[in-house]
């Protein structure tokens, strides 16, 4: 989902401000509770200060131009932070889709893997359990059983 946002603002940022801008595009999950997005970018507030614009209006524009983000609603924050959040159903959808394939980690396999590359693969599963056994999401018990067997599975054999 962050590719897909990151692709949109640089297309938008390449056509309405010049390529040169593009290697400014950032955008962050939120961190913050109180903050009510998924992630963020305030690429408006980099380009503010390069085209000596308000960042407020430079954010209005770009997301404007964003109009087929499906599942993900855009809203500006000040001072020109651009946020988005991912709805619930296209949550649900993407762990099921992770959760439903036989081997969790096959987009993420390489030929000569490392240490290191296997501890992030496990983190990256444990973060992914712990955000679907936390989250208010409708999966099913059947299927949180399921996620959470494949990940002790990995663990068990990594070890």
């Amino acid at each position: 989902m962050k590719e897909t946002i990151v692709e949109k603002l640089t297309n938008i940022v390449i056509n309405k401000f010049g390529k040169e801008y593009a290697p400014l595009i950032e955008v962050s999950r939120v961190t913050k509770p109180h903050i009510d997005a998924d992630f963020y970018s305030n690429i408006a507030m980099k380009l503010a200060k390069s085209l000596k614009q308000n960042p407020g209006n430079i954010a209005k524009d770009i997301t404007e131009a964003i109009v087929d983000l499906d599942g993900i609603s855009v809203s500006v924050a000040k001072p020109g932070y651009i946020n988005f959040q991912i709805n619930k159903n296209l949550k649900n959808n993407s762990v099921y889709e992770i959760a439903m394939t036989d081997d969790l980690l096959a987009s993420f396999k390489v030929d000569n893997p490392k240490k290191f590359i296997l501890n992030l693969y496990l983190q990256i599963l444990l973060v992914l359990y712990m955000w679907v056994m936390e989250e208010e999401l409708y999966l099913g018990m059947s299927l949180k059983n399921s996620l959470k067997s494949k990940v002790m599975m990995f663990i068990a054999n990594i070890m």
